[in-house]
């Protein structure tokens, strides 16, 4: 590990926190924190879901051919000369 950090440092960060949040208040930040990483692990996870049912969804349809009637539209053009 690069940052050699052993009990006694991790008592003394601890404790900082404790005297900056108050005792109360840790166990509120700490669950916000939870939640927050949970959603992030979420929202990574979705894309990767949201990808394969857009390559399912994403087939090219065809729509059916349409007819033309000749007849119909030679008799409504007219040619200016």
């Amino acid at each position: 590990m690069p940052f050699k950090i052993g009990p006694l440092e991790l008592v003394i960060i601890l404790l900082i926190v404790i005297a900056i949040f108050g005792a109360g208040k840790l166990a509120s930040v700490g669950g916000s924190i939870g939640k927050a990483v949970k959603d992030f692990r979420t929202a990574v996870k979705e894309p990767e879901k949201d990808e394969n049912k857009q390559e399912a969804s994403t087939t090219p349809v065809v729509p059916p051919p349409t007819t033309t009637n000749t007849s119909d539209s030679s008799s409504t053009t007219t040619k200016v000369g």
